[in-house]
């Protein structure tokens, strides 16, 4: 007679069923008479020594391990603590398995309370540890899934600590600062015998806990199934009957959902941050710690398939880890450890120039393509702080028409009306764009979460496949063996989508073969947070954008060498200038990673990425003159001013009263005779504002600090005024100097005309010591316009000025580069700057963000000195007739001045006749072949038509990509030494040219 105990009775109270289902496989409550006691039957001692590895952040790289192993190791005990922050301390761990044990998996458990890595004797890394508050993550080492006679030892294995957490290392909230002396208790190092059955009924009951959880609120009889199957193992369990439990959950399980259910494309990732709450030293071992966590699950789990972007994360592993890279490519090799993405890093989508987003590009996928034999064929970016108009131009100029993100669904006003969408640029190319619904890339695969997915997809009817993106990410870290086992159980299981292991190209193929049914967006993907990005960290801008023309101009000036001295005379000079040029790129590069560049992240990684914008700076500069000593044959040897183009007039606090194009009386400043805006204009308010965002102080502006302005530079405001003095005036530059101190701030300002200049310069000074304020200068002008335009990567973006709905109400802080202009028909005014972001149109108000302050996760960010300029030039026509680019361009390129022999005429290398095209880049092609690749884009929106005047001995031109392969040939004419080619655009096209000279 059966026991009537193991049967369920008929009706079910569901406030008690699921927390007692609950409670039999919870580690914290009832963990004496539930699974959680069972699952570790055994343990044996573990003998442990330590070395604590001298030195701070970054000292484990000096280390080889056979040099660690043979230091003195100190025996301890468990309930010692180890620190200081970001140092590195070791463990050697000896033990023995007993016979025993035969035919039982082995684990080692450790307890640091900290990340770390297993290490072999022979120094193979076999996987990484994270343990502690954060969640016990990875707290288990399988030594062995089925122990062997004979064979009791002892073993040795090495643990690797290093003094911080998956995510960082504050003692507080999240995003706090670091502290600089944690210290870490080892509670747990211990190897036990894991009963594999019990394992197995723990991941059943949960998942079908998961299940019923989810499913019976909705009355849905397949959550009440899932709820009897899981108590009636429970009972089984109690009387004894595990292998019974275990066939119960194996029939639930054996169950389909149909052939119409929605399909979930589950891709384990990492996703790990190249730098955030730790600096880069530390994520170089967030990434072995990762690659081997996963390379060990992929030898249990062979249907597991794992992803990671970042070509710069991968060269660190092959750099650091060697014997990790071998085994790393043969898991490429069976197509289950892919690249995705294509770029360098997941750089920022905003403030890079276009041509740093080429270089990304073509620096990723060139590594990928030599290391590993693979192309990504999509833009992989999940978690970046909003994403320019331009991006689907850039990406079909790399040959990529497949896009992923997640993070518009962080969006704090609107949500974004699709999850798959065709997504037009402002050059009219397309890309398909997919934000997996679950609106995350680190899912835990729960059922919670399968089923949200579905539920949340904007595009039902339409797409019949989604991403789910598992894996713990930003520390790092990937999948788990639990989140494995809850996708096998959730492949094709009644109640929730199907999950199926694919790759990244199944996925998108699927996807492409639906993209007529999807709708169209145009323009940028504005992320309605995270906008005080574009100010943050003020000198990681500044040194990004001095670094990339800083090396367009080597590149500029390499070429033209080439052409001076023949391939084969410069043959030297070029391989060791490209050499050098590679390694500066790769630097600003890694530092447009989406938290550095930024701003966003902890204060110990701003010093480093100084030194590395620093680095590409001085490369660029020493290409730059060895390449000017091949080319050039050297010798031995209330204010008012105007200077025939403009005409500005300066009041007593600095502020801009009048401005005027000579010969045109329109003044951007006063509204014409009779108009009155019902308040004086001024142009050059200084404006203070609080700057106290919700919680991501870094990272956000409010739209509410906008009501809190103080204008530093106005007579009522109390603050210490330095009234206008001339500082110089002679022929060639009128200056006039004024300040102001406010806070524990001085702010100190020549405002700058020269002879030539059509524009009003302001060459600012300022020692920065606010707590939680942003700094703006604002014009208000006399200007009535509807819209804004405002420079972004090869071409720029129109904005409306007002704020009709609630998409034009979030964007009251955007992103522009080196120029926004606000017009007329026929007249206007241009704000150019040589080093900021963040910008603000409203109405007839056009505001550039200088200086924030946030405290959090840097509590000194922007604290200290500072310099910048910006300037402004009012124009005739509209901004493309004016030329206000070209005016951009020269304002962030100072004249390089070279000593020449005095019989050098008027040289012109590489010409453009004729308007609407900027001829961007000139670099040498990257094959090192001595071909050079010349880049242009349309600039004004229009169709354009120009002439190459070359004065280069040119033999053959091709069209080409971004990846610099040569396509159709160009027609091209050569006379007197002078190379003519034709070239039509199309508006914000971008087009590049390959060459091959004499």
């Amino acid at each position: 007679m059966s026991d009537p105990g193991v049967q369920a009775s008929i009706h079910k109270n569901l406030k008690t069923t699921l927390p007692r289902l609950y409670n039999y496989i919870a580690s914290t409550r009832f963990r004496e008479v539930n699974l959680v006691d069972r699952l570790y039957p055994e343990s044996t001692p573990v003998e442990l020594s330590h070395w604590a590895l001298p030195g701070g952040s970054g000292a484990w790289e000096e280390w080889t391990f056979a040099e660690i192993i043979a230091q003195t190791f100190t025996p301890i005990s468990l309930g010692s603590s180890y620190g200081p922050t970001w140092t590195t301390h070791w463990f050697r761990l000896v033990f023995s398995i007993p016979d025993e044990w035969a035919g039982s998996e082995v684990r080692l458990r450790w307890g640091s309370n900290s990340e770390a890595a297993v290490w072999s004797d022979s120094g193979v890394i076999l996987q990484g540890l994270s343990t502690g508050d954060q969640g016990a993550l990875r707290t288990d080492y399988i030594i062995t899934t089925n122990h062997q006679t004979g064979q009791p030892g002892p073993y040795t294995l090495y643990v690797e600590m290093a003094v911080n957490k998956l995510l960082g290392a504050s003692e507080g909230d999240l995003i706090d600062p670091p502290s600089t002396d944690l210290y870490y208790t080892l509670s747990r190092a211990e190897v036990v015998r894991v009963d594999s059955l019990v394992y197995k009924l723990t991941r059943d009951i949960e998942v079908l806990h998961q299940l019923a959880e989810q499913l019976v609120d909705q009355a849905d009889q397949r959550g009440y199934q899932a709820l009897y199957t899981a108590n009636q193992m429970v009972n089984s369990i109690i009387a004894g009957q595990d292998s019974v439990a275990s066939t119960l959950a194996d029939e639930y399980f054996s169950k389909g959902n149909g052939s119409r259910a929605h399909t979930l494309a589950a891709i384990g990732n990492c996703h790990i941050d190249s730098a955030w709450l730790w600096p880069y030293t530390e994520t170089k071992r967030k990434v072995a710690r990762s690659f081997s966590s996963q390379l060990a699950l992929m030898d249990r789990y062979p249907e597991h398939i794992f992803v990671a972007s970042q070509a710069q994360q991968w060269q660190w592993c092959k750099q650091y880890y060697p014997e990790l890279w071998t085994r790393v490519l043969a898991k490429v090799a069976e197509g289950r450890f892919l690249p995705v993405g294509g770029t360098w890093v997941e750089m920022d989508g905003n403030i890079p120039s276009g041509e740093s987003f080429i270089r990304q590009f073509l620096m990723g996928q060139t590594f990928y393509q030599r290391e590993l034999g693979i192309t990504c064929k999509e833009f992989w970016l999940p978690d970046t702080f909003g994403y320019s108009a331009q991006i689907p131009a850039l990406m079909n100029h790399m040959d990529l028409k497949r896009f992923l993100t997640q993070k518009m669904s962080w969006s704090l006003v609107n949500k974004f009306p699709n999850h798959n969408f065709t997504w037009e640029g402002i050059d009219g190319s397309t890309v398909l764009a997919h934000f997996p619904p679950g609106d995350s890339y680190h899912m835990n695969f729960t059922v919670e979460e399968a089923v949200r997915t579905e539920k949340n997809l904007q595009d039902k009817g339409r797409a019949s496949t989604s991403a789910f993106l598992f894996g713990y990410g930003d520390g790092g870290g990937g999948p788990t063996q639990d989140m494995l086992e809850r996708a096998r159980r959730l492949a094709d299981t009644d109640g929730c989508p199907k999950a199926t292991m694919m790759t990244p190209d199944q996925l998108f193929t699927q996807l492409e073969s639906e993209q007529h049914n999807f709708c169209r967006w145009v323009g940028e993907l504005y992320l309605e947070l995270h906008n005080g990005t574009y100010t943050t960290h003020a000198a990681m801008k500044r040194l990004c954008r001095r670094a990339e023309l800083e090396l367009r101009d080597a590149e500029l000036l390499l070429s033209q060498t080439i052409a001076v001295l023949g391939v084969a005379g410069a043959s030297t000079l070029l391989q060791e200038s490209q050499a050098t040029l590679e390694s500066a790129w790769q630097k600003v590069l890694l530092n447009q990673f989406h938290d550095v560049l930024p701003g966003s992240g902890i204060g110990i990684i701003y010093p480093e990425a100084q030194t590395l914008y620093q680095q590409a700076i001085q490369a660029a500069n020493t290409v730059r003159d060895n390449t000017v000593s091949a080319i050039f044959a050297q010798d031995d040897v209330n204010f008012t001013i105007e200077n025939g183009l403009i005409r500005a007039e300066i009041d007593s606090y600095g502020r801009i009263t009048s401005l005027k194009t000579t010969g045109d009386e329109r003044n951007v400043f006063q509204p014409p005779s009779g108009v009155s805006s019902g308040k004086l204009l001024y142009g050059n308010q200084i404006v203070l504002y609080d700057d106290e965002p919700l919680y991501w102080d870094a990272w956000d502006v409010m739209d509410y600090h906008l009501e809190t302005g103080r204008v530093l530079n106005d007579p009522t405001s109390g603050y210490i005024i330095n009234n206008p003095v001339v500082v110089e005036n002679n022929p060639l530059l009128c200056s006039v100097r004024w300040g102001v101190t406010f806070g524990s701030s001085t702010f100190s300002q020549d405002i700058q005309l020269t002879a030539d200049s059509p524009y009003l310069a302001f060459v600012t000074s300022v020692s920065w010591g606010e707590n939680r304020k942003i700094l703006k200068a604002v014009h208000s002008t006399s200007l009535y316009t509807t819209k804004a335009t405002f420079d972004v990567q090869f071409g720029h973006l129109e904005r409306p000025t007002h704020m009709n709905t609630s998409w034009d109400m979030a964007r009251y802080e955007v992103c522009g580069h080196k120029w926004a202009d606000l017009s007329e028909p026929d007249w206007g005014v241009a704000v150019l700057n040589d080093s900021k972001y963040g910008w603000m149109a409203r109405g007839s108000t056009l505001a550039l963000s200088l200086l924030r302050s946030p405290k959090a996760p840097d509590d000194t960010a922007d604290m200290g000195d500072h310099t910048f300029k910006y300037a402004l030039f009012p124009h005739l026509g509209s901004p493309g007739k004016a030329g206000v680019v070209q005016r951009a361009y020269e304002f962030n390129t100072p004249i390089l001045t070279i000593q020449a022999s005095s019989d050098r005429g008027v040289e012109t290398w590489v010409g453009v006749q004729g308007e609407g095209a900027v001829l961007h880049t000139v670099k040498p092609a990257e094959d090192r072949s001595g071909e050079v690749i010349l880049r242009l884009y349309e600039c004004k929106g229009t169709r354009s038509k120009i002439t190459l005047a070359l004065q280069w001995p040119v033999t053959a031109v091709k069209e080409c990509n971004g990846m610099e392969v040569a396509g159709a040939d160009v027609p091209f004419v050569s006379d007197t030494g002078i190379t003519s080619v034709d070239l039509s655009f199309t508006p914000f096209s971008i087009r590049a040219l390959r060459l091959t000279l004499q």
